[in-house]
């Protein structure tokens, strides 16, 4: 061995590199000796960038899965507070829509039912006229000349004659009334009874020194049927209060006058 050479025994070569970092020669001069410090030495530093480079990377690696983590929360608590709104947001208009929908549709059947109260109403008078009328017209000459007869005994006291013109079917009702008035007066005057075709049935003409006065069971009955209008008319609207009983009207039970038009005789 030369006297320059320096022999090396490498003890722990496979306890700090076990990837196999090593040389072949037996022997080392001092120059290579360095060199192979000076590569172990750099290796040593190699490994520990990498150790520091990978920790790095981990805890990168677990901040960014950290942070994506905390913004998936985030998104998902925002998108549950926008849903949750946006519901009951929905559920506020849709019951609010529900609920004048079902106005609406109260107010026709209320708007309806009047309506139909209404024209029931029209209807019934109707009838109700209809029947009187009928009932009027068929029973109540007799009662219409009574009334005639009534009304003469205040007006013609001293009237010299008295002409009834009547339907040829009243004739009899009217002679009737003139007889009963002559019976009440106690006094002859001209008293005559003239038929007339023309004449509405159930009609009267009644004609003395001072005046004449028309009477008819058709003018009875359209005051009848302006005073039932009249009535209707007045029916409170639905919601309005009815007057109180003391407040009513006093009811008219007694016989409706006769409608008479009464003319002064001209000279």
């Amino acid at each position: 061995m030369d006297a320059g050479a320096t022999m090396i025994v490498w003890l722990d070569r496979k306890h700090r590199y076990p990837t196999g970092v090593g040389i072949e020669a037996d022997v080392l001069r001092a120059d290579e000796y360095a060199a192979v410090l000076s590569i172990d030495d750099a290796l040593a530093r190699a490994e520990a960038q990498a150790r520091a480079i990978v920790g790095d990377a981990h805890s990168q690696a677990a901040s960014i899965r950290h942070a994506a983590t905390e913004d998936a929360h985030a998104t998902d608590a925002a998108a549950q507070a926008r849903w949750e709104a946006a519901a009951a947001e929905g559920y506020e208009a849709g019951l609010q829509r529900a609920l004048d929908e079902a106005n609406a549709v109260m107010l026709r059947e209320a708007n309806d039912a009047y309506t139909a109260m209404a024209s029931a109403q029209a209807r019934l008078a109707h009838l109700v006229m209809a029947a009187v009328e009928r009932v009027v017209c068929e029973s109540d000459r007799d009662a219409l000349f009574a009334r005639v007869t009534l009304r003469l005994q205040r007006l013609i006291d001293e009237a010299s004659f008295v002409v009834l013109t009547v339907h040829p079917d009243d004739v009899a009702r009217a002679r009737e009334a003139l007889s009963l008035l002559r019976d009440t007066v106690g006094r002859q005057a001209a008293l005559d009874v003239v038929p007339d075709a023309s004449a509405p049935a159930g009609s009267c003409r009644c004609e003395w020194d001072n005046g004449v006065f028309v009477t008819s069971l058709e003018e009875e009955m359209a005051s009848l049927r302006r005073l039932l209008e009249r009535e209707l008319m007045a029916v409170p609207a639905s919601g309005q209060e009815t007057p109180a009983e003391d407040e009513m009207p006093p009811a008219d039970d007694g016989p409706h006058d006769v409608h008479m038009v009464y003319r002064e005789a001209t000279a």
